[in-house]
């Protein structure tokens, strides 16, 4: 793969407020608006990363304008390596900027073996292991809300 040979304007896309229509797949993606790369980013997979994009507050200001494009990439253990030669050639102005909108964050550490184990589940659905743990507390989460309003 020759980077300087991607054009993300020619890559499948989408515009943001249909982000749900996204494939499950991993992949390197494109924030574009007005054919300018805004964003790179990568994901084990798209359609579950901009479920909960931390970027979404910000972007979604921009409205119609913003697209998501995708480089599908089937080999996980390449995609922070073109991630990161993509960024370096398109220089786009939001990596590495401070997110307005942030969400709270939370850090949980592991024992070596859940962390595997976790890591065997995220990999069987194509999802990062923060993406699993999101999946897994929100779905908590609204169970616990339900129990509550049934008392």
């Amino acid at each position: 793969m020759i980077i300087t040979d991607i054009d993300p304007l020619t890559l499948p896309s989408l515009p943001l407020n249909e982000r749900s229509h996204l494939p499950y797949c991993p992949a390197v993606y494109f924030v574009v608006a007005n054919n300018n790369v805004l964003y790179i980013g990568q994901t084990a997979n798209l359609h579950d990363r901009w479920l909960a994009h931390h970027r979404w507050g910000q972007l979604k200001e921009l409205n119609e304008l913003v697209r998501i494009a995708w480089l599908e990439c089937g080999e996980h253990h390449l995609l922070t390596e073109i991630e990161a030669a993509l960024i370096s050639h398109f220089e786009p102005p939001l990596n590495g900027s401070d997110v307005p909108y942030g969400k709270p964050r939370a850090t949980v550490t592991f024992d070596l073996k859940d962390y595997k184990e976790l890591q065997q589940w995220a990999d069987s659905e194509f999802r990062s292991v923060p993406q699993l743990i999101f999946a897994i507390v929100k779905k908590a989460l609204i169970e616990r809300k339900q129990n509550l309003q049934k008392e």
